[in-house]
């Protein structure tokens, strides 16, 4: 099962290329490949986060302040990752892609890193979907990397964006700690006119 019931459970043009371009981002850190354990094909909830106007934020501060800036929100965004069990599988520009075991420990995470981005000038976007990928040289690839990319792309405003079984999933582990989603009917680039059915917190 994608989600583990022995585990307790105590936010977009920027993911539209980041989709594009995962697979000529840099090798992923060890890191992935140890904690992943295998390869072939895995059940894992990927998170694709994103910061919003980071362009225009670089432009403003200057690339020695954003660096730091970026830095900051990195090593915060890590930290969540770890406290929720999962792996940062690599950063892309100022976004971060990371894999969780499960899909409650993954939205978990996007909404924390969401609600506190690690700085005050920092607000981001985030999307979460899971199903099975093909691990590979310590990376994820296939279609499931490629939706959870474009979910995150959808909230081109900010906030949290989920696909259906994300919601499930969270609703069958944590029935009571339930936030009110929106329910959304979207097409996905690249999915053929395909409709999915979404759901989003906003910012």
């Amino acid at each position: 099962p994608l989600v583990d019931p022995s585990r307790a459970v105590p936010s977009a043009a920027g993911l539209d290329s980041t989709a594009q371009s995962v697979t000529s981002a840099p090798i992923p850190p060890a890191g992935f490949v140890e904690w992943v354990g295998t390869s072939g094909l895995v059940n894992l909830a990927i998170v694709f986060t994103d910061v919003i106007g980071s362009t225009s934020l670089n432009v403003e501060l200057g690339d020695e302040v954003w660096g730091r800036i970026r830095d900051a929100h990195f090593e915060h965004a890590g930290n969540l990752v770890r406290v929720r069990g999962g792996c940062v599988i690599k950063t892309i520009g100022d976004a971060v892609m990371a894999a969780f075991r499960n899909a409650v420990d993954a939205l978990a995470f996007a909404m924390q890193l969401e609600a506190d981005p690690g700085h005050p000038a920092v607000h981001i976007r985030a999307g979460v979907h899971v199903g099975q990928v093909q691990v590979s040289q310590g990376d994820t690839f296939g279609t499931q990397v490629n939706l959870a990319a474009r979910v995150a792309g959808k909230a081109k405003q900010g906030g949290v964006w989920i696909s259906d079984r994300v919601r499930e999933d969270w609703l069958t582990q944590s029935p009571n700690q339930s936030p009110t989603w929106s329910k959304h009917n979207e097409t996905l680039r690249g999915f053929h006119g395909r409709r999915f059915t979404l759901w989003s917190l906003p910012p």
